[in-house]
Parts: C-alpha cells; sequence; structure tokens
C-alpha cells in the first residue's frame, strides 16, 4: 500500500497525518490520471505504485499544480466513488501541507 504522509519538515520521523492508497484506487484511476499528461504532478503521483519509483517527496512549488489535477478529476460526476473518496482526501491533505508548507511536508511511501 502507498501512504501520503503530511510529517514536521524539521522532525520528518513525527507524522502529523496520513493517507492510505489501495491498490484497487490506483488501478481504477490510472487510465484517467495518465490523460492529464507526463508533465503533471498527479500523473508522476501515480505512474507507479510498488517500489522505490513509486516515493517521492511532494514539494510546495508542486502542491497547487497537484490540487488543479486533483480538482479537474474530481469534477468528473463518472469516477469510482472509492477514487472519488481518496481524491476528496488527498485534496485536504495537499491543502493542509500547502497551508502549513513552512514547517509541514508531503510525502509518498511505497511498501
Amino acid at each position: 500500500m502507498r501512504q501520503l504522509l503530511l510529517s514536521e519538515r524539521a522532525t520528518p520521523d513525527v507524522i502529523v497525518e496520513m493517507l492510505g492508497m489501495e491498490e484497487s484506487v490506483w488501478e481504477d484511476g490510472h487510465a484517467r490520471v495518465m490523460l492529464l499528461g507526463p508533465g503533471r504532478p498527479l500523473a508522476a503521483f501515480w505512474l507507479h505504485y510498488y517500489g522505490s519509483s513509486a516515493e517521492m517527496l511532494l514539494t510546495p512549488e508542486q502542491l497547487p499544480r497537484l490540487l488543479e489535477d486533483i480538482d479537474h478529476l474530481l469534477r468528473d460526476t463518472r469516477l469510482p466513488p472509492q477514487m472519488t473518496s481518496f481524491l476528496r482526501r488527498m485534496r485536504n491533505l495537499c491543502a493542509r501541507a500547502l497551508q502549513a508548507a513552512a514547517t509541514m511536508q508531503l510525502s509518498v511511501i511505497a511498501d
């Protein structure tokens, strides 16, 4: 399972909030997300599910474009409910990370 982790910049081991991404959500959304284009942050996030290629640190500079991508997909009323729920929770986590960018960081791990 992949995890999005909101943690303190000074002490990244201190996790403030965590969001898990089930493989079924990744599979259901892969084709839709890839249509956003290879340069888009959500496509980069969605590209891999396993291994070190699936892990990343999302910079504060990436978060506004990531939020745009999420909002774009959430306008699609045909999304599976599980994917809609995940994207809404991811959006909230990204917005929180952006608001507290000076003290928080958002990272992705894959186990």
